[in-house]
Protein backbone atom coordinates (compact mmCIF):
# COMPACT_ATOMS: atom_id res chain seq x y z
CA UNK A 1 0.00 0.00 0.00
CA UNK A 2 3.28 1.87 -0.60
CA UNK A 3 1.87 4.07 -3.38
CA UNK A 4 -1.62 3.27 -2.86
CA UNK A 5 -4.70 5.85 -3.88
CA UNK A 6 -5.92 5.92 -0.25
CA UNK A 7 -2.05 6.56 0.90
CA UNK A 8 -1.41 9.64 -1.54
CA UNK A 9 -4.55 11.28 -0.46
CA UNK A 10 -3.11 11.19 3.05
CA UNK A 11 0.40 12.50 2.10
CA UNK A 12 -0.81 15.48 -0.39
CA UNK A 13 -2.36 17.54 2.02
CA UNK A 14 1.46 17.13 4.11
CA UNK A 15 2.90 17.93 0.94
CA UNK A 16 1.32 20.79 0.35
CA UNK A 17 1.87 22.39 3.72
CA UNK A 18 6.03 21.40 3.44
CA UNK A 19 6.65 22.81 0.00
CA UNK A 20 3.43 25.37 -1.17
CA UNK A 21 5.54 28.48 -2.54
CA UNK A 22 9.27 26.98 -2.50
CA UNK A 23 10.67 26.76 -5.36
CA UNK A 24 12.23 23.89 -7.58
CA UNK A 25 15.91 24.10 -7.49
CA UNK A 26 16.86 20.97 -9.01
CA UNK A 27 15.97 17.76 -10.38
CA UNK A 28 18.42 15.29 -11.47
CA UNK A 29 18.99 11.64 -11.92
CA UNK A 30 22.03 9.07 -10.96
CA UNK A 31 20.60 5.83 -12.02
CA UNK A 32 17.79 5.53 -14.66
CA UNK A 33 15.13 4.78 -12.42
CA UNK A 34 15.73 6.94 -9.59
CA UNK A 35 14.73 11.18 -9.75
CA UNK A 36 16.25 13.28 -6.88
CA UNK A 37 13.82 16.53 -6.68
CA UNK A 38 15.26 19.43 -4.50
CA UNK A 39 13.00 22.30 -3.38
CA UNK A 40 13.73 25.43 -1.25
CA UNK A 41 13.49 29.06 -1.01
CA UNK A 42 15.39 32.66 -0.25
CA UNK A 43 16.63 32.62 3.41
CA UNK A 44 15.17 28.77 3.74
CA UNK A 45 18.38 26.37 4.86
CA UNK A 46 16.48 23.36 4.88
CA UNK A 47 15.87 21.76 1.60
CA UNK A 48 12.59 19.77 0.87
CA UNK A 49 13.80 16.44 -0.40
CA UNK A 50 11.59 14.12 -2.67
CA UNK A 51 13.03 10.92 -3.79
CA UNK A 52 11.26 8.90 -6.66
CA UNK A 53 12.39 5.13 -6.60
CA UNK A 54 10.76 4.08 -9.83
CA UNK A 55 11.82 0.80 -10.83
CA UNK A 56 9.38 -1.83 -12.81
CA UNK A 57 9.45 -4.35 -9.90
CA UNK A 58 9.18 -1.31 -6.84
CA UNK A 59 7.95 2.13 -7.10
CA UNK A 60 7.95 4.52 -4.10
CA UNK A 61 9.20 7.89 -2.57
CA UNK A 62 10.67 8.75 0.12
CA UNK A 63 11.44 12.38 2.08
CA UNK A 64 15.06 12.30 3.57
CA UNK A 65 16.12 15.01 5.89
CA UNK A 66 19.43 15.19 3.40
CA UNK A 67 20.76 13.78 -0.40
CA UNK A 68 24.18 14.35 -1.53
CA UNK A 69 24.77 14.69 -5.27
CA UNK A 70 27.50 12.87 -7.21
CA UNK A 71 29.88 14.68 -9.11
CA UNK A 72 29.81 12.11 -11.75
CA UNK A 73 27.30 10.46 -13.67
CA UNK A 74 24.29 12.94 -12.97
CA UNK A 75 21.97 14.22 -15.40
CA UNK A 76 19.91 17.23 -15.04
CA UNK A 77 15.85 16.56 -15.50
CA UNK A 78 12.90 18.55 -16.38
CA UNK A 79 15.09 21.81 -16.44
CA UNK A 80 12.62 23.94 -17.61
CA UNK A 81 10.45 23.74 -14.09
CA UNK A 82 14.03 25.50 -12.43
CA UNK A 83 13.04 27.96 -10.33
CA UNK A 84 9.47 27.07 -10.59
CA UNK A 85 7.41 28.15 -7.49
CA UNK A 86 4.75 25.69 -6.18
CA UNK A 87 1.38 26.96 -6.32
CA UNK A 88 -0.08 24.02 -5.57
CA UNK A 89 -0.12 20.11 -4.24
CA UNK A 90 -3.20 18.05 -5.60
CA UNK A 91 -4.09 14.71 -5.86
CA UNK A 92 -6.94 13.05 -8.34
CA UNK A 93 -9.87 11.33 -8.38
CA UNK A 94 -9.63 8.17 -8.08
CA UNK A 95 -6.36 7.18 -8.88
CA UNK A 96 -2.95 6.60 -7.68
CA UNK A 97 -1.17 9.66 -8.70
CA UNK A 98 -0.72 13.50 -7.67
CA UNK A 99 0.40 17.00 -8.96
CA UNK A 100 2.49 19.76 -8.09
CA UNK A 101 1.72 22.45 -9.79
CA UNK A 102 4.03 25.30 -10.33
CA UNK A 103 4.24 28.82 -11.69
CA UNK A 104 3.61 29.53 -15.26
CA UNK A 105 1.05 26.84 -15.22
CA UNK A 106 3.62 24.25 -15.56
CA UNK A 107 2.68 20.92 -12.82
CA UNK A 108 4.80 17.71 -12.38
CA UNK A 109 2.66 14.65 -11.72
CA UNK A 110 3.58 11.46 -10.40
CA UNK A 111 2.04 8.63 -11.87
CA UNK A 112 2.28 5.77 -9.78
CA UNK A 113 1.08 2.95 -11.51
CA UNK A 114 3.16 -0.22 -10.23
CA UNK A 115 5.38 -1.45 -12.86
CA UNK A 116 4.75 1.53 -15.17
CA UNK A 117 4.98 4.74 -12.37
CA UNK A 118 6.60 8.01 -14.59
CA UNK A 119 7.12 11.44 -13.96
CA UNK A 120 5.50 13.79 -16.67
CA UNK A 121 6.12 17.91 -16.87
CA UNK A 122 3.24 19.20 -17.43
CA UNK A 123 2.95 22.96 -19.70
CA UNK A 124 -0.59 24.32 -20.16
CA UNK A 125 -2.07 20.87 -20.01
CA UNK A 126 -0.22 19.25 -22.15
CA UNK A 127 2.70 16.46 -21.36
CA UNK A 128 6.38 18.52 -22.28
CA UNK A 129 8.88 15.54 -21.20
CA UNK A 130 8.72 12.58 -19.14
CA UNK A 131 11.22 11.38 -16.90
CA UNK A 132 11.12 7.41 -18.01
CA UNK A 133 10.89 7.40 -22.02
CA UNK A 134 10.64 3.69 -21.80
CA UNK A 135 7.07 4.62 -21.47
CA UNK A 136 5.95 6.83 -24.94
CA UNK A 137 2.22 6.71 -24.01
CA UNK A 138 2.56 8.34 -21.47
CA UNK A 139 3.20 11.90 -23.87
CA UNK A 140 0.00 11.24 -25.17
CA UNK A 141 -1.94 11.61 -21.52
CA UNK A 142 -3.67 14.47 -20.85
CA UNK A 143 -3.73 16.34 -17.61
CA UNK A 144 -7.86 15.99 -16.86
CA UNK A 145 -7.69 12.23 -17.63
CA UNK A 146 -6.06 11.54 -13.95
CA UNK A 147 -9.28 12.34 -12.60
CA UNK A 148 -11.61 9.20 -12.57
CA UNK A 149 -15.20 9.77 -11.52
CA UNK A 150 -16.58 6.65 -10.89
CA UNK A 151 -20.06 5.69 -9.12
CA UNK A 152 -19.40 4.58 -6.00
CA UNK A 153 -22.98 4.93 -4.51
CA UNK A 154 -24.35 2.84 -1.93
CA UNK A 155 -26.60 1.21 -4.92
CA UNK A 156 -23.01 0.37 -6.91
CA UNK A 157 -21.84 -1.45 -3.71
CA UNK A 158 -24.60 -3.47 -3.47
CA UNK A 159 -24.59 -4.00 -7.41
CA UNK A 160 -21.28 -5.42 -6.89
CA UNK A 161 -20.91 -6.66 -3.46
CA UNK A 162 -18.81 -9.81 -4.12
CA UNK A 163 -16.48 -7.38 -6.53
CA UNK A 164 -15.69 -4.35 -5.05
CA UNK A 165 -12.71 -3.83 -7.21
CA UNK A 166 -15.15 -2.86 -10.03
CA UNK A 167 -16.01 -0.15 -7.71
CA UNK A 168 -13.56 0.84 -5.80
CA UNK A 169 -10.32 0.01 -8.67
CA UNK A 170 -7.35 1.88 -6.36
CA UNK A 171 -8.11 -0.42 -3.32
CA UNK A 172 -5.46 -3.62 -5.12
CA UNK A 173 -5.73 -7.40 -4.69
CA UNK A 174 -4.73 -7.79 -0.98
CA UNK A 175 -7.32 -5.42 -0.11
CA UNK A 176 -10.01 -6.80 -2.18
CA UNK A 177 -9.57 -9.99 -0.99
CA UNK A 178 -10.32 -8.95 2.43
CA UNK A 179 -13.12 -6.89 2.01
CA UNK A 180 -14.57 -9.89 0.31
CA UNK A 181 -13.79 -12.06 3.46
CA UNK A 182 -15.59 -9.36 5.79
CA UNK A 183 -18.74 -9.57 3.70
CA UNK A 184 -19.09 -13.09 2.48
CA UNK A 185 -22.73 -14.28 3.79
CA UNK A 186 -23.61 -11.18 5.51
CA UNK A 187 -27.12 -9.48 4.93
CA UNK A 188 -27.19 -6.43 2.45
CA UNK A 189 -27.34 -3.73 5.01
CA UNK A 190 -25.03 -4.92 7.43
CA UNK A 191 -22.56 -5.63 3.85
CA UNK A 192 -22.84 -2.19 3.09
CA UNK A 193 -22.15 -1.10 5.93
CA UNK A 194 -18.64 -3.03 6.65
CA UNK A 195 -17.33 -1.59 3.16
CA UNK A 196 -17.92 2.41 3.76
CA UNK A 197 -16.08 1.42 7.38
CA UNK A 198 -13.86 0.03 5.45
CA UNK A 199 -12.94 2.71 3.01
CA UNK A 200 -13.34 5.14 6.11
CA UNK A 201 -10.71 3.54 7.67
CA UNK A 202 -8.43 3.56 4.52
CA UNK A 203 -9.33 7.44 4.03
CA UNK A 204 -8.94 8.35 7.67
CA UNK A 205 -6.31 5.84 8.91
CA UNK A 206 -4.70 6.09 12.73
CA UNK A 207 -1.64 5.74 11.85
CA UNK A 208 0.74 4.27 9.23
CA UNK A 209 2.19 0.72 10.02
CA UNK A 210 5.48 -0.68 8.82
CA UNK A 211 4.97 -4.76 8.59
CA UNK A 212 7.76 -6.97 8.44
CA UNK A 213 7.14 -10.25 6.03
CA UNK A 214 9.14 -13.38 5.46
CA UNK A 215 11.17 -11.83 2.75
CA UNK A 216 10.14 -8.09 2.96
CA UNK A 217 8.86 -4.96 4.62
CA UNK A 218 5.14 -3.93 4.22
CA UNK A 219 3.46 -0.67 4.62
CA UNK A 220 -0.56 -0.19 6.28
CA UNK A 221 -2.73 1.63 6.57
CA UNK A 222 -4.19 -0.67 8.66
CA UNK A 223 -3.76 -1.61 12.17
CA UNK A 224 -1.73 -4.84 12.71
CA UNK A 225 0.06 -5.90 16.11
CA UNK A 226 2.71 -7.79 14.45
CA UNK A 227 4.03 -3.92 13.37
CA UNK A 228 7.95 -3.33 13.79
CA UNK A 229 7.46 0.58 13.81
CA UNK A 230 4.23 2.52 13.51
CA UNK A 231 4.40 6.32 12.52
CA UNK A 232 1.60 9.24 12.63
CA UNK A 233 2.61 11.02 9.56
CA UNK A 234 2.66 9.48 5.71
CA UNK A 235 5.49 11.22 4.71
CA UNK A 236 7.77 9.56 7.56
CA UNK A 237 6.30 5.87 6.88
CA UNK A 238 7.46 6.21 3.81
CA UNK A 239 10.85 7.53 4.09
CA UNK A 240 11.41 4.78 6.84
CA UNK A 241 9.22 1.97 4.62
CA UNK A 242 11.75 2.78 1.48
CA UNK A 243 15.12 2.57 3.53
CA UNK A 244 14.00 -0.49 5.14
CA UNK A 245 12.19 -2.22 1.84
CA UNK A 246 15.28 -1.71 -0.32
CA UNK A 247 18.08 -2.69 2.77
CA UNK A 248 15.96 -5.80 3.26
CA UNK A 249 16.01 -6.42 -0.97
CA UNK A 250 19.91 -5.63 -0.21
CA UNK A 251 20.36 -8.15 2.03
CA UNK A 252 18.03 -11.27 -0.45
CA UNK A 253 20.55 -10.23 -3.19
CA UNK A 254 23.83 -10.69 -1.78
CA UNK A 255 22.17 -13.72 0.44
CA UNK A 256 21.52 -15.55 -3.00
CA UNK A 257 24.41 -14.52 -4.32
CA UNK A 258 26.24 -16.14 -1.99
CA UNK A 259 24.16 -19.49 -2.11
CA UNK A 260 24.44 -19.57 -5.95
CA UNK A 261 27.97 -19.19 -5.45
CA UNK A 262 28.08 -22.09 -2.98
CA UNK A 263 25.95 -23.91 -4.31
CA UNK A 264 27.49 -23.97 -7.72
CA UNK A 265 31.10 -24.66 -6.23
CA UNK A 266 29.58 -27.73 -4.05
CA UNK A 267 28.27 -29.25 -7.83
CA UNK A 268 31.77 -28.57 -9.47
CA UNK A 269 33.94 -29.81 -6.53
CA UNK A 270 31.40 -33.02 -6.00
CA UNK A 271 31.87 -34.00 -9.77
CA UNK A 272 36.10 -33.53 -9.73
CA UNK A 273 35.44 -35.52 -6.01
CA UNK A 274 33.72 -38.37 -8.08
CA UNK A 275 35.77 -38.19 -11.30
CA UNK A 276 39.39 -38.29 -8.54
CA UNK A 277 37.63 -41.28 -7.15
CA UNK A 278 37.52 -43.06 -10.04
CA UNK A 279 40.99 -42.25 -11.23
CA UNK A 280 42.27 -43.56 -8.04
CA UNK A 281 40.60 -46.89 -8.05
CA UNK A 282 41.68 -47.55 -11.80
CA UNK A 283 44.79 -46.56 -11.22
CA UNK A 284 45.13 -49.22 -7.79
CA UNK A 285 43.29 -52.16 -9.74
CA UNK A 286 45.30 -51.77 -13.03
CA UNK A 287 48.72 -51.26 -11.96
CA UNK A 288 50.27 -54.39 -10.73
CA UNK A 289 53.79 -52.82 -11.79
CA UNK A 290 55.73 -53.65 -8.48
CA UNK A 291 54.62 -57.31 -8.51
CA UNK A 292 55.17 -57.41 -12.17
CA UNK A 293 58.73 -56.29 -11.49
CA UNK A 294 59.49 -58.70 -8.35
CA UNK A 295 58.53 -61.62 -10.68
CA UNK A 296 61.07 -60.49 -12.97
CA UNK A 297 63.09 -60.44 -10.92
CA UNK A 298 62.63 -63.60 -9.56
CA UNK A 299 63.20 -65.35 -13.23
CA UNK A 300 66.05 -63.54 -14.22
CA UNK A 301 67.63 -66.82 -15.29
CA UNK A 302 64.80 -67.81 -17.00
CA UNK A 303 64.63 -64.48 -19.18
CA UNK A 304 66.45 -64.82 -22.87
CA UNK A 305 67.52 -61.16 -24.39
CA UNK A 306 65.04 -59.56 -26.90
CA UNK A 307 62.13 -60.83 -25.31
CA UNK A 308 59.22 -59.26 -25.94
CA UNK A 309 56.88 -61.07 -23.32
CA UNK A 310 57.17 -64.01 -21.24
CA UNK A 311 54.18 -66.09 -19.11
CA UNK A 312 55.53 -66.84 -15.51
CA UNK A 313 54.22 -68.55 -12.55
CA UNK A 314 52.59 -65.63 -10.29
CA UNK A 315 54.05 -66.43 -6.46
CA UNK A 316 51.00 -63.86 -5.78
CA UNK A 317 47.91 -65.33 -7.28
CA UNK A 318 49.03 -68.69 -7.39
CA UNK A 319 48.72 -68.75 -11.78
CA UNK A 320 50.39 -68.25 -14.73
CA UNK A 321 50.84 -63.98 -15.68
CA UNK A 322 52.07 -62.65 -19.22
CA UNK A 323 54.24 -60.01 -18.34
CA UNK A 324 55.40 -58.03 -21.15
CA UNK A 325 59.04 -56.92 -21.59
CA UNK A 326 60.81 -54.24 -23.82
CA UNK A 327 63.06 -56.59 -26.15
CA UNK A 328 66.03 -53.99 -26.54
CA UNK A 329 66.23 -54.44 -22.44
CA UNK A 330 67.66 -57.14 -20.43
CA UNK A 331 65.46 -58.63 -17.69
CA UNK A 332 66.89 -57.01 -15.20
CA UNK A 333 66.41 -53.19 -16.80
CA UNK A 334 63.07 -54.08 -17.00
CA UNK A 335 62.43 -55.01 -13.74
CA UNK A 336 64.12 -51.79 -13.68
CA UNK A 337 61.35 -49.97 -15.46
CA UNK A 338 58.42 -51.50 -13.92
CA UNK A 339 59.68 -50.36 -10.40
CA UNK A 340 60.06 -46.78 -11.64
CA UNK A 341 56.23 -47.18 -13.08
CA UNK A 342 55.65 -48.66 -9.68
CA UNK A 343 56.99 -45.34 -7.61
CA UNK A 344 54.96 -42.52 -10.21
CA UNK A 345 51.72 -45.00 -9.47
CA UNK A 346 52.67 -44.63 -5.75
CA UNK A 347 53.46 -40.82 -6.24
CA UNK A 348 50.28 -40.44 -8.42
CA UNK A 349 48.02 -42.59 -5.57
CA UNK A 350 49.55 -40.29 -2.49
CA UNK A 351 49.03 -37.00 -4.49
CA UNK A 352 44.76 -37.80 -5.72
CA UNK A 353 44.93 -39.31 -1.88
CA UNK A 354 45.59 -36.03 -0.79
CA UNK A 355 43.83 -33.96 -2.80
CA UNK A 356 40.47 -36.01 -2.28
CA UNK A 357 40.69 -35.32 1.20
CA UNK A 358 41.23 -31.51 0.52
CA UNK A 359 38.13 -31.88 -1.31
CA UNK A 360 36.31 -33.26 0.83
CA UNK A 361 37.33 -30.82 3.80
CA UNK A 362 35.99 -27.97 0.90
CA UNK A 363 32.35 -29.88 0.06
CA UNK A 364 32.49 -29.93 4.23
CA UNK A 365 33.27 -26.08 4.44
CA UNK A 366 31.12 -25.65 1.86
CA UNK A 367 28.28 -26.79 3.22
CA UNK A 368 28.32 -25.60 7.05
CA UNK A 369 28.66 -22.27 4.82
CA UNK A 370 25.28 -22.95 2.87
CA UNK A 371 23.50 -23.72 5.84
CA UNK A 372 24.77 -20.40 7.90
CA UNK A 373 24.27 -18.23 4.97
CA UNK A 374 20.41 -20.11 4.14
CA UNK A 375 19.92 -19.37 8.56
CA UNK A 376 20.83 -15.59 8.18
CA UNK A 377 19.02 -12.72 8.95
CA UNK A 378 20.66 -9.38 8.71
CA UNK A 379 23.57 -8.34 6.80
CA UNK A 380 25.68 -8.78 9.79
CA UNK A 381 25.60 -12.31 9.38
CA UNK A 382 26.94 -12.44 6.21
CA UNK A 383 29.91 -9.56 6.35
CA UNK A 384 32.26 -12.56 7.01
CA UNK A 385 31.27 -14.09 3.18
CA UNK A 386 30.74 -10.91 1.25
CA UNK A 387 34.51 -10.10 2.55
CA UNK A 388 35.47 -13.41 1.34
CA UNK A 389 33.71 -13.49 -1.62
CA UNK A 390 35.34 -10.22 -2.70
CA UNK A 391 38.80 -11.61 -1.62
CA UNK A 392 37.76 -13.89 -4.10
CA UNK A 393 37.22 -12.12 -6.91
CA UNK A 394 40.36 -9.99 -6.55
CA UNK A 395 42.44 -13.02 -6.71
CA UNK A 396 40.67 -14.40 -9.88
CA UNK A 397 41.39 -11.73 -11.84
CA UNK A 398 45.05 -12.47 -11.27
CA UNK A 399 46.03 -14.68 -14.20
CA UNK A 400 48.31 -16.79 -12.57
CA UNK A 401 47.79 -20.02 -9.92
CA UNK A 402 47.72 -18.37 -6.37
CA UNK A 403 48.35 -19.98 -3.18
CA UNK A 404 48.19 -18.32 0.51
CA UNK A 405 51.38 -20.03 2.62
CA UNK A 406 51.33 -18.94 5.99
CA UNK A 407 48.87 -15.57 5.14
CA UNK A 408 51.78 -15.02 2.48
CA UNK A 409 50.23 -14.83 -1.23
CA UNK A 410 52.26 -17.08 -4.27
CA UNK A 411 51.68 -16.35 -7.39
CA UNK A 412 52.53 -19.39 -10.13
CA UNK A 413 52.83 -18.86 -13.67
CA UNK A 414 51.17 -21.45 -15.98
CA UNK A 415 53.41 -21.08 -19.10
CA UNK A 416 56.68 -19.75 -20.43
CA UNK A 417 54.59 -16.38 -21.63
CA UNK A 418 53.00 -15.97 -18.13
CA UNK A 419 56.32 -17.09 -16.14
CA UNK A 420 57.41 -13.53 -18.24
CA UNK A 421 54.10 -11.88 -17.20
CA UNK A 422 54.40 -12.69 -13.65
CA UNK A 423 57.92 -12.04 -13.21
CA UNK A 424 58.52 -9.10 -15.31
CA UNK A 425 55.12 -6.92 -15.20
CA UNK A 426 53.16 -8.44 -11.81
CA UNK A 427 55.99 -8.97 -9.54
CA UNK A 428 57.33 -5.86 -6.99
CA UNK A 429 61.36 -6.03 -6.78
CA UNK A 430 61.22 -6.83 -3.40
CA UNK A 431 58.93 -9.81 -4.17
CA UNK A 432 60.84 -13.30 -4.02
CA UNK A 433 61.63 -15.10 -6.90
CA UNK A 434 61.69 -18.82 -6.64
CA UNK A 435 62.70 -21.48 -10.10
CA UNK A 436 63.80 -24.69 -10.09
CA UNK A 437 67.23 -25.25 -10.27
CA UNK A 438 68.69 -26.41 -14.51
CA UNK A 439 65.11 -27.63 -15.19
CA UNK A 440 61.83 -25.93 -16.89
CA UNK A 441 59.67 -25.09 -14.43
CA UNK A 442 56.85 -22.07 -13.66
CA UNK A 443 58.28 -18.89 -12.22
CA UNK A 444 57.07 -18.74 -8.15
CA UNK A 445 56.68 -15.18 -6.66
CA UNK A 446 56.22 -14.99 -2.65
CA UNK A 447 54.97 -11.70 -2.44
CA UNK A 448 56.33 -8.82 0.34
CA UNK A 449 54.32 -7.75 2.85
CA UNK A 450 55.09 -4.12 4.50
CA UNK A 451 56.82 -3.80 7.47
CA UNK A 452 56.62 -8.07 8.00
CA UNK A 453 59.66 -10.64 7.58
CA UNK A 454 58.75 -13.96 5.92
CA UNK A 455 59.98 -16.66 7.84
CA UNK A 456 62.30 -19.51 6.90
CA UNK A 457 60.40 -22.14 7.49
CA UNK A 458 57.54 -20.15 4.79
CA UNK A 459 60.45 -20.16 2.12
CA UNK A 460 60.85 -23.59 2.00
CA UNK A 461 57.58 -24.21 1.52
CA UNK A 462 57.41 -21.50 -1.34
CA UNK A 463 60.49 -23.49 -2.58
CA UNK A 464 58.97 -26.75 -2.17
CA UNK A 465 56.18 -25.61 -4.32
CA UNK A 466 58.33 -24.13 -7.10
CA UNK A 467 59.70 -27.87 -7.14
CA UNK A 468 56.41 -29.04 -7.80
CA UNK A 469 55.56 -26.58 -10.30
CA UNK A 470 59.03 -28.11 -12.66
CA UNK A 471 60.12 -31.03 -14.18
CA UNK A 472 61.35 -32.49 -11.14
CA UNK A 473 58.21 -32.67 -9.72
CA UNK A 474 58.27 -36.54 -9.57
CA UNK A 475 61.95 -36.25 -7.68
CA UNK A 476 62.55 -37.11 -4.24
CA UNK A 477 65.23 -33.99 -3.52
CA UNK A 478 65.02 -30.70 -5.85
CA UNK A 479 67.10 -27.79 -5.61
CA UNK A 480 65.23 -24.38 -5.92
CA UNK A 481 66.74 -21.41 -6.44
CA UNK A 482 65.67 -17.87 -4.82
CA UNK A 483 66.23 -14.19 -4.61
CA UNK A 484 64.48 -10.70 -4.79
CA UNK A 485 63.04 -10.30 -8.00
CA UNK A 486 65.51 -7.21 -8.50
CA UNK A 487 68.03 -9.65 -9.37
CA UNK A 488 66.15 -11.12 -11.83
CA UNK A 489 66.87 -9.81 -15.68
CA UNK A 490 65.39 -11.06 -19.12
CA UNK A 491 68.12 -10.78 -21.78
CA UNK A 492 66.89 -8.78 -24.93
CA UNK A 493 65.83 -11.33 -27.55
CA UNK A 494 65.91 -14.30 -25.54
CA UNK A 495 63.27 -17.07 -25.38
CA UNK A 496 60.02 -16.49 -23.20
CA UNK A 497 60.48 -17.50 -20.03
CA UNK A 498 63.97 -17.16 -20.09
CA UNK A 499 65.44 -15.31 -17.66
CA UNK A 500 69.45 -14.26 -15.88
CA UNK A 501 69.34 -14.38 -12.10
CA UNK A 502 71.86 -13.41 -10.00
CA UNK A 503 72.74 -13.08 -6.03
CA UNK A 504 70.39 -16.35 -4.86
CA UNK A 505 70.21 -18.70 -2.36
CA UNK A 506 69.42 -22.74 -2.98
CA UNK A 507 67.46 -24.71 -1.15
CA UNK A 508 66.96 -28.62 -1.37
CA UNK A 509 63.51 -29.10 -0.38
CA UNK A 510 60.80 -32.33 -1.54
CA UNK A 511 58.20 -31.05 -4.43
CA UNK A 512 54.92 -30.96 -3.19
CA UNK A 513 52.13 -28.72 -2.55
CA UNK A 514 52.43 -27.42 0.79
CA UNK A 515 48.61 -27.37 3.12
Amino acid sequence: MHNSYFLIKQLVPVLKQKIEGLKLIESFSQNKDELILKFNSEGQEQEFIIIAHLTSSFSCLAFPDEFNKARKNTILIFKTAFDKRVINVRSFLNERAFAIELADNMALVFKLYGNQANLILFQDKKPVSIFKHNYKSDKELSYSSFDRNLDQSDQAILNNINNPGKVFPTLGKPLVKELINNTENKDEQVALRITRDFINQLENPNGYSIIKSPSTYKLSLIPDNNAVEEFSSPDMALTHFFRLYLKSKSFLKAKDVLLKNRYQSLIKTQSYLSKTRTKLNTITEDSGYREKADLIMANLHNIQPNTSSIELDDFFTGSKREIKLNPKLNAQQNAEKYYKKAKNVGIEQIRLKETIAQKESFVSVLEDEIKTIEEATEFLHLKEYIKKEKSEKKTKEIPFKVFIIDDFTIWVGKNARQNDLLTLKYAAKEDLFFHAKDVSGSHVILKQQAGKSIPKYTVEKVAALAAYYSKKKTDSLCPVGYTPKKYVRKPKGSPPGLVIVEKEKVLLVKPEIPS
